[in-house]
């Protein structure tokens, strides 16, 4: 049985997200979510909320809380393959080495198989007061108002 692993904050879970999950689901018989404590207060939702916004999606067949060392959570799980974004590729030195001790393998990929967003099914329109992003996303990703605005006025 082949097993897949994907960790994250999860704070805003995006298409990019799903994408993966879905990648990780379709190359495994199992995939296991980590998911991060807030342990520097920066995230917008409780670790309650983005625990059950996973579940909601029903992809994950098993999700876990990352508590301090995630070696120790991938030791017990020891996953065929650990999936991540394309921003984690040279960031992941001793996660590389820990997978070696139960062979398994980092795949880095977005998973992008919608090449046009224009096919997403879209119910209705969301109000802008809706979107909710933490500032330090915004920061990981060099998001500037401007830019952001923008690209919503592309569509």
């Amino acid at each position: 049985m082949k097993k897949s692993y994907i960790s994250g904050n999860f704070d805003i879970c995006h298409l990019g997200h799903i994408r993966i999950m879905n990648y990780a689901k379709n190359i495994s018989d199992e995939l296991t979510i980590g998911i991060y404590r807030d342990s520097e207060g920066s995230l917008s939702n409780s670790l309650e909320f983005r625990i059950n916004a996973i579940k909601n999606l029903s992809i994950a067949d098993d999700i876990k809380v990352v508590d301090g060392n995630e070696l120790n959570l991938l030791m017990e799980i020891e996953p065929d393959f650990i999936i991540k974004g394309p921003e984690h590729r040279g960031k992941v030195g001793i996660l590389q080495e820990q997978c070696q001790v139960f062979g398994g393998q980092i795949i880095f990929t977005s998973a992008n198989n919608v090449e046009n967003l224009s096919e997403l099914p879209i119910e209705k329109e969301i109000p802008i007061d809706f979107i909710k992003v933490p500032h330090t996303y915004i920061n990981r990703h060099s998001i500037d108002k401007n830019s952001l605005l923008k690209i919503i006025d592309f569509f």
